[in-house]
């Protein structure tokens, strides 16, 4: 462990911290709005959905913060993987492993996410329509806040380092934004949002949806572009972000405001709120 580590950790930590700060406050000022909209109106349906956040999502949001800093205890684990990983990276599984790169790519997620969220929409399947566009809008989610982080924290991908425990907060190159895997986060968000939109018309989903995302984690790895620590983190990050995205438009559902993240045609991100009439 190097000398400095300390204060490197110490500005990323700073750096999460502050970027924290301001999506709770947001988080926390959209809860408030809703509970003015909402009155003094409460039913069965509206005091379950009351908080934006459960506990489950709170124990997600540790896992996240608590990997990054349980980095340098758990150097050990990342260093004998990526050890492990060196001889593995040969072409006799070229087929799956491009199978789970592809998977966590912006391009193809959006294109999967968006293009059932269309199709289901043309052919009439509600439920997996309303799928599509939940996982669209996770993904979105969990690829924002994962990029605010991986800025933050400036973590070096195994392929350029052999020091697990290195950070270079504030980095604009690729090279150091490992932490936490953006391909995991993603697949994850996707998997949660199919899993759980489907969960009654399709109850093997889930099956086939985790083992899938769990493949792109484990290809990120091998092809050593993030430690071990980076995709476990990647994970929690994804399904907290289709939790909350699920809470939201549930909101909307039962009269609420609700939050709608969608990609324009020049790649651009808007948000759209359905808010009811007063």
């Amino acid at each position: 462990m190097h000398g400095n580590y300390k204060e490197k950790l110490s500005a990323a930590l700073t750096s999460v911290a502050l970027q924290t700060c301001v999506i709770c406050t947001a988080c926390a000022g959209h809860a408030s709005l809703l509970a003015q909209e909402a009155g003094q109106r409460v039913t069965a349906d509206t005091a379950v959905t009351t908080g934006l956040f459960e506990t489950q999502d709170l124990v997600l949001g540790a896992m996240v913060v608590g990997t990054l800093i349980a980095i340098p205890p758990l150097d050990g684990v990342d260093q004998s993987v990526r050890l492990s990983v060196a001889g593995a990276l040969d072409d006799r599984d070229v087929v799956a492993r491009s199978l789970g790169r592809s998977l966590g790519s912006l391009p193809v997620a959006v294109g999967l996410t968006g293009g059932t969220f269309i199709v289901a929409g043309m052919t009439g399947h509600t439920s997996l329509r309303k799928a599509g566009l939940h996982g669209l809008e996770a993904l979105l989610l969990a690829e924002a806040i994962t990029q605010i982080v991986k800025f933050a924290t400036g973590r070096p991908r195994p392929s350029i380092t052999s020091d697990s425990d290195e950070f270079y907060p504030l980095r604009l190159s690729a090279d150091y934004h490992s932490f936490p895997s953006g391909h995991t986060s993603k697949v994850f968000a996707i998997a949660a949002a199919f899993s759980s939109g489907l969960k009654d018309e399709a109850p093997w989903v889930p099956y086939v949806a985790y083992p899938l995302a769990t493949w792109t984690a484990t290809t990120r790895v091998l092809d050593r572009r993030h430690w071990v620590t980076d995709v476990v983190a990647g994970a929690a990050l994804g399904i907290l972000a289709s939790r909350v995205v699920g809470r939201l438009n549930h909101r909307g559902r039962s009269g609420g405001t609700a939050w709608y993240v969608l990609p324009g045609a020049d790649g651009s991100i808007s948000v759209m709120v359905s808010a009811p009439a007063p």
